[in-house]
């Protein structure tokens, strides 16, 4: 009998090491990034289209484990 349950996720243990490694490193990476003399503009605009990317990739793991 089918209970809407979902099964044990095929990338969940990607989508941990996404959230809890590459989010944080990405963010920090940014700030210092845009505090630092030298191509603060740069990093400003990569970091963020950085999260933005990852945003994307992490439900995109979830849905692919559907």
């Amino acid at each position: 009998m089918e209970d809407g349950a979902v099964g044990p996720l095929r990338y969940g243990d990607v989508q941990v090491v996404v959230a809890q490694g590459a989010v944080p490193v990405v963010a920090l990476g940014t700030v210092g990034g845009m505090l630092h003399p030298r191509g603060g503009a740069r990093v400003a605009a990569i970091g963020p289209a950085l999260l933005g990317v990852l945003l994307r990739v992490m439900p995109a793991l979830g849905q692919v484990a559907a």
